[in-house]
């Protein structure tokens, strides 16, 4: 129930998976722990094969979870905007890109900062 809480994101038959694949784990190595906790996608590699599961495609996908911080501000957010490119007017999008070279609307970011870059590209701020 604590796990499933944590990762909310992850469906349940790849939680199922990744669960199995940490618990059956004898051990970790301090970066391995640094890994899965600075990044979701490293936990989900963990996942194995098990009845009822179903092991996690992880390759480029990007998970905005509970806590992790937006990549515009860097704090860290409950509040995901996600599916940006179709929630957010194109010109703020691009607004936000001019002010923040590289990142792209599938790194999403918190409902303040989308808020706050509206109001700037509308020229209220």
């Amino acid at each position: 129930k604590e796990f499933r809480s944590w990762y909310r994101k992850i469906p349940p038959p790849q939680l199922k998976s990744v669960f199995e694949g940490l618990w059956q784990t004898s051990y970790f190595t301090h970066s391995e722990l640094i890994e899965m906790a600075a990044d979701t996608l490293r936990v989900m590699d963990r996942a194995v094969d098990v009845e009822g599961g179903e092991v996690p495609e992880t390759e480029n996908k990007i998970m905005l979870m509970p806590g992790f911080p937006c990549p515009l501000c860097r704090f860290p957010t409950y509040s995901w905007v996600e599916d940006m490119g179709t929630k957010v007017e194109p010109y703020v999008l691009d607004f936000i890109r001019e002010n923040h070279p590289g990142w792209d609307v599938d790194f999403g970011a918190c409902d303040r900062c989308v808020e706050v870059y509206k109001l700037r590209a509308d020229g209220v701020m």
